[in-house]
């Protein structure tokens, strides 16, 4: 093979190459983008207090809990029309 022809095969290697890294650094950096979202959402629901009793959600039994009540650990003050399902979003 001549100079030129390996000239041009190493020109055309080099540019395969540099689009393949763009190409993963592109992929990986939306990955992260992703995933911080995902995980600034977990925490705000996870750590929210939807009812404002005092106890977060991730640990709220009693969701339904009306403002003012006294509350147990759980989020439960012992009345019988609680909502006892979590109203964190989903």
């Amino acid at each position: 093979m001549d100079k030129k022809a390996m000239a041009m095969e190493f020109v055309i290697g080099m540019i395969i190459l540099i689009v393949a890294l763009i190409t993963i650094i592109l992929i990986y950096r939306s990955t992260l983008t992703d995933s911080g979202e995902n995980l600034r959402q977990t925490q705000y629901d996870a750590f929210n207090d939807c009812d404002n009793d005092g106890v977060p959600n991730i640990r709220d039994r009693c969701c339904g809990t009306p403002t003012g009540d006294k509350v147990d650990l759980a989020g439960c003050s012992g009345r019988n029309d609680e909502q006892h399902t979590c109203c964190a979003k989903k």
